[in-house]
């Protein structure tokens, strides 16, 4: 089974009453605030005068308290309440979806690299990147 079904179930049971949440990739950490991570979320954006979608970008800054999210992993973040006084941090994680380099598959729950999958048996058998030395 895919991580996202029970992902997207946790979320609708605990339904909108505990912010806005958004599903993006790492893209930067703060030098300033190890714990702040800058998120890039994209959604789509209607152009009324063409009458079609396209796709936008938005980034967040989010706090990490767990410290354990890498530069280009997908996380979930959470708005936090308005009341904090924190001028740019106006997100937390919530949790890491998928780490780096660690996608699976939605559909067959596989793990895959790119456009074809990695099996685990078939680790031992792979080919060699070289297949002779030329002398």
């Amino acid at each position: 089974m895919s991580k996202l079904v029970p992902l997207i179930r946790s979320i609708t049971q605990k339904g909108s009453a505990s912010g806005t949440m958004y599903i993006g990739h790492v893209v930067q950490r703060s030098a300033a605030r190890p714990d702040a991570l800058k998120i890039q979320t994209s959604k789509m954006v209607l152009d009324r005068n063409l009458k079609k979608y396209f796709s936008g970008r938005k980034f967040y800054w989010a706090e990490d308290n767990s410290n354990d999210c890498l530069i280009g992993d997908i996380v979930l973040i959470r708005s936090l309440p308005k009341n904090l006084d924190k001028k740019r941090v106006t997100h937390k994680v919530d949790r890491v979806v998928y780490k780096l380099g660690c996608v699976v598959d939605p559909v067959t729950g596989r793990r895959c690299r790119g456009t074809e999958f990695e099996d685990e048996a078939d680790k031992g058998t792979e080919k060699p990147l070289v297949i002779e030395e030329i002398k």
